[in-house]
């Protein structure tokens, strides 16, 4: 068996901040492992429709969810 390395031009490991959940580490966060690409750029492409949402979309998708979720579903 052979042994496999992964490579990476990219920073060394940097640890996420402690004191943010996920989804504020991915959308609202600047650290040096996220990157940071085009806000305008879609971020998720439907298949079938080929509609691309960009993050500020999916941002405020997911942020109208949670709402809906908290105020009728008791989450």
């Amino acid at each position: 068996m052979s042994n496999s390395y992964i490579y990476s031009d990219g920073p060394p490991f940097v640890p996420p901040p402690d004191n943010v959940t996920i989804p504020q580490f991915m959308f609202g966060t600047t650290h040096p492992a996220r990157p940071m690409g085009d806000p305008k750029s879609p971020c998720i492409i439907d298949d079938e429709s080929g509609k691309g949402l960009s993050l500020h979309e999916v941002i405020l998708i997911s942020a109208r969810s949670l709402s809906y979720m908290k105020a009728n579903a008791g989450v």
